[in-house]
């Protein structure tokens, strides 16, 4: 995951397995404020000895409703009498009841498109649909669904499912603050949104770009959900982990996964953006709504339960297999000015066992050209501004720097000039992996799993062999499953891998 992201898909077939979207964090966005979603108050720390997670969750006091910011709460721009639901079907947990008074999450799930299809499902053949701007709630329409949606110059055109086109007014461009130019559609009670193949249990905004970097066309739209919180996680915590893996492995996920949005949702905040995470390997991944069990009970189980560190929600990192080496955040990602949450202790490098010795990555060997290698990192330099972009074809790559646990921090690359450049680990990974136009993305079988690997130089190759897949910072979701499976409980799991963390309810 992420910054933090990883994997699975919960509705057969299997596609890929946990750790896929922890494969490529992305660098952080622009500095923002450190998070602080939860006011400092004395809290045990999680202790295997202490009982079950829920035990200790529900045992402490719940906080007061200011330590979350009270203006999140899901509210739809209509009656808020829900737009999750056929969805619901017959699903107590998709209840809108249910979700009142949570934090709502700013999803994006579609960036810089140029057309936008939107349709629902209920119990109704035809469903109408609430459609309005954001600066006029009174030129709301009620359209036939599916919708078609694209901008233009001063209005939003809508195609409805009878055919017949209308148009929105736009607000004036000059006039708006960034992003305030927006359009939300709403479902009735008992209907669902559907968007790109999947059900979106929450609102959808579309949000107008002019101009938008690698937009098709100068006017494209952002497409953004709000859905409350519980019920974004469900959708991750589905993606993230097999289905049939174990209860307490959901559990901490959930908690983790909770921890991180709230966490990231607080800096975005405090940039004014108007997305607080990508439903995609950029941080946590997404499937809207979700029938697995095991992961609705998971969330519901452990509802506003998030882990802290002096008091401030912890930016819970998890990749999919550690491969025995934990990797520390502030090895991996800044911790200047803006980025201070990376040094908190929980998720610095701890000592690991072998329990996720199962995972199909936890040894791995991937022989790459020494050619097609030296494009990818030059290309990657470039991007960066790093002298790397120098190199020329590379030579060999040195471990220079290990933690205390052995596990690398920092590579040497050298090129046949003997000359050498010096990358984090993270970086050479990241690196190792970006594309070009000639180059797309390396497929799976010779992608750099992780920031774990000693290198070999063979003639025209060079042989990379590798431990784990994923940054390596916080919880090892195979990891985690291990321990599930040896009949430890999501509070173990915790403990183990956020040393020194706390659990508390956030709402």
């Amino acid at each position: 995951m992420l910054d933090g992201r990883d994997p699975a898909c919960d509705n057969p077939p299997v596609t890929h397995q946990p750790g896929l979207f922890t494969d490529e964090p992305a660098p952080p966005d622009p500095p923002a404020a450190s998070s602080a979603d939860i006011g400092a108050l004395p809290q045990p720390t999680i202790s295997r000895t202490t009982g079950r997670l829920l035990g200790v969750a529900l045992a402490l006091a719940i906080l007061a409703p200011a330590l979350l910011i009270a203006a999140c709460s899901w509210k739809s721009f209509s009656s808020g009498n829900g737009g999750f639901g056929p969805g619901a079907p017959n699903d107590p947990f998709y209840d809108p009841a249910r979700h009142i008074g949570e934090p709502t999450i700013r999803v994006r799930i579609a960036r810089a498109e140029p057309t936008i299809t939107i349709d629902a499902q209920g119990p109704s053949t035809t469903t109408l649909l609430t459609v309005a701007p954001a600066f006029a709630p009174h030129l709301a329409n009620t359209i036939t669904a599916p919708i078609q949606v694209t901008l233009g110059p001063t209005a939003w055109r809508i195609i409805d499912g009878l055919g017949a086109t209308r148009t929105i007014p736009r607000k004036d461009a000059g006039a708006a603050p960034p992003h305030a130019d927006t359009l939300t559609i709403h479902a009735p009670m008992n209907t669902i949104l559907s968007f790109d193949g999947a059900q979106r249990p929450g609102d959808i905004v579309l949000h107008a770009l002019t101009d938008a970097p690698g937009a098709q066309s100068a006017l494209a739209i952002d497409v953004v959900e709000h859905v409350p919180i519980e019920l974004y996680l469900a959708g991750v915590v589905a993606k993230e982990l097999y289905s049939s893996w174990h209860l307490e492995t959901f559990k901490a996920q959930a908690i983790a996964a909770r921890s991180y949005v709230l966490h990231e949702r607080r800096r975005r905040a405090a940039n004014d953006a108007y997305v607080d995470v990508e439903a995609s390997t950029r941080n946590q991944a997404y499937i809207g709504h979700t029938t697995n069990r095991t992961a609705l009970r998971a969330v519901e189980q452990t509802r506003g339960v998030v882990l802290t560190w002096q008091g401030q929600v912890l930016r819970a990192y998890y990749s999919s297999t550690v491969g025995g080496r934990a990797a520390s955040a502030g090895d991996t990602w800044p911790t200047s000015a803006g980025f201070e949450f990376n040094a908190a202790g929980p998720i610095q490098a701890s000592p690991r066992t072998d329990v996720d010795d199962f995972s199909p990555l936890y040894r791995w060997t991937v022989e790459r050209s020494r050619d097609e290698l030296s494009q990818r990192l030059r290309a990657w330099a470039q991007a960066q501004g790093s002298l790397l972009r120098q190199v020329q074809l590379v030579k060999r790559i040195e471990v220079s720097q290990r933690n205390e646990y052995q596990r690398p921090t920092r590579y040497r690359i050298y090129d046949d000039d003997d000359k050498w450049y010096e990358l984090s680990a993270e970086a050479l990974r990241v690196a190792c992996n970006t594309s070009t136009q000639a180059l797309p993305f390396p497929s799976n079988k010779q992608r750099i799993n992780s920031s774990d690997f000693d290198v070999d130089t063979k003639s025209d190759t060079l042989v990379f062999r590798g431990r784990g897949f994923g940054h390596g910072v916080g919880m090892s979701q195979y990891g985690a499953e291990g321990m599930a499976r040896a009949g430890l409980t999501a509070d173990d799991i915790l403990a183990h891998y956020y040393p020194g963390a706390t659990l508390e309810r956030a709402y």
